[in-house]
């Protein structure tokens, strides 16, 4: 398997020769998968690659998984990967949080782990002998404030986060967006953190001509479209998308066709309505959640990806698109600047007429788009499941080093 990185001082995303690490015993690390469910979008993309990759490329270690009967999919069917089942839904929040603040560490101390990744955003709150690494997505509750509608989990994450950041033993951001948050509300110093950003997989990569044909005839898709892959959530940011799109068309009548992909959790209405009042619903596609060996063919179709979230912890789609050869339009916002690393067009998401102009720009830019296209491809290499286990696998092997239960300062 590819070396794991002992320099965890450096970039994450660095794509420099990985230096082994002198052979050690093998580690018994526990993995807390009761907060993954599919409704949650980018989280459960993000958790479902680092499990693949781990199963890839962490043959070194032997992993016990915590799931409940969502979860348990994403484990890999191999020898070292080890599966306890607990009464829980990723979908009933008390359940689930009464299963991992009590079952899990109870379950971890039984089962003599080395360590235990929590892939919730917040560690357990009672002491625990046993390290804890913690995967943080984003401090959206803290960055922007709580969401109505989803107040009682940004609640919960305003509550905890602030234990799980003085006391896991190391911090897992997905993102440098991310890790500089929490060392703003927290003051975590960088040795106590370890970037790890989704994983793209080589699935994710241009998609052979005959396949994207067949696709756009079976998904009655035009030659030529803009495409948002996002589930709705308010900071998503769809109505200024309609609004833009449909001054874009009344400067360029003859512009692509509009592609959204992604699920709309029961605001069909809402979203219809937008539509509606900007007048563009003879211009748009609907798809629903396409599955996941599409998604690199769906990317491959489309002329271009405009992406104009308010918030993102990492930004997940942009860089899967970027890997099949897709430009790019995105919101000039921290996780998306850090994401595309200057290949894209942005925009300001809170300006219509800013949108608007970024998507004529390169509509009406044919050589942009394929410039973009093509820088593209080679920025996500650093992303690959080799490069982000390795990085994992070394921030595990630190956390061991150091007294169980205690905070790496």
């Amino acid at each position: 398997m590819t070396g794991i990185s002992n320099s965890l001082g450096g970039s994450p995303l660095s794509t420099e020769p990985l230096t082994p690490l002198v052979a050690t015993r093998r580690l018994r690390i526990g993995l807390n998968l009761l907060y993954a469910h599919p409704r949650l979008g980018g989280a459960w993309n993000y958790i479902e690659g680092v499990m693949q990759a781990l199963g890839r490329f962490g043959s070194e270690n032997d992993y016990v998984a915590y799931v409940h009967d969502a979860s348990r999919p994403l484990v890999p069917d191999l020898p070292n990967f080890h599966i306890r089942s607990i009464r829980a839904s990723g979908q009933r929040r008390i359940s689930r949080v009464l299963a991992e603040q009590i079952v899990v560490p109870w379950l971890a101390q039984r089962n003599h782990l080395d360590l235990l990744h929590w892939f919730g955003s917040v560690n357990g709150v009672m002491p625990s002998r046993v390290a804890s690494l913690v995967t943080i997505y984003d401090l959206k509750p803290f960055d922007e404030g709580i969401v109505r509608g989803y107040a009682l989990r940004d609640l919960y994450m305003r509550s905890l986060t602030p234990h799980t950041a003085r006391t896991a033993t190391r911090l897992l951001p997905m993102s440098q967006t991310t890790a500089s948050s929490l060392e703003k509300w927290f003051a975590v110093g960088e040795k106590r953190m370890q970037v790890i950003p989704t994983p793209i997989d080589e699935r994710f990569r241009p998609a052979a001509l005959d396949r994207v044909a067949a696709f756009r005839a079976s998904r009655n898709l035009p030659p030529s479209f803009w495409l948002y892959v996002s589930h709705y959530y308010p900071h998503k940011n769809h109505r200024r998308l309609f609004q833009a799109y449909a001054q874009l068309r009344r400067l360029r009548p003859d512009t692509w066709k509009l592609v959204l992909c992604g699920r709309t959790y029961g605001a069909d209405e809402i979203l219809n309505q937008w539509i509606r009042e900007a007048g563009i619903q003879d211009h748009i596609v609907w798809l629903s959640n396409l599955p996941g060996d599409e998604m690199p063919i769906l990317f491959s179709a489309a002329t271009a990806l405009v992406f104009p979230s308010e918030y993102e912890g990492g930004g997940i789609p942009v860089m899967e698109a970027m890997a099949c050869g897709c430009p790019v339009a995105a919101s000039e916002i921290p996780a998306l600047l850090e994401a595309t690393a200057g290949i894209a067009v942005l925009f300001n998401p809170l300006e219509v007429d800013d949108i608007a102009r970024a998507m004529l720009k390169m509509a009406t830019q044919p050589d942009l788009l394929v410039a973009l296209g093509k820088q593209g491809l080679a920025r996500v290499q650093s992303q690959r499941p080799a490069n982000v286990a390795s990085n994992l696998l070394a921030a595990y092997r630190t956390a061991t080093q150091h007294h169980p239960g205690e905070a790496l300062e």
